[in-house]
């Protein structure tokens, strides 16, 4: 399981690891200040990246973009 400190405005997304093909993307929306703390349980074939680690349009089916 996955445990990630999100502040608002920030978020995850959520990738197919075998296509690639996006799945869905998280975005912590509360009032000023305030962080969120998620708790992700997958299966390994659903690859969770912060917001930061992805880039438009890039190939996420070997993990993070470097």
């Amino acid at each position: 399981m996955l445990v990630i400190t999100r502040r608002e405005g920030e978020g995850i997304q959520l990738f197919d690891r075998e296509s690639g093909k996006f799945l869905a993307r998280v975005i912590v929306v509360m009032g000023e200040n305030y962080k969120a703390r998620l708790g992700i349980d997958a299966p390994n074939d659903i690859l969770v990246l912060r917001d930061e680690l992805c880039h438009e349009g890039a190939d996420v089916r070997d993990g993070p973009v470097k």
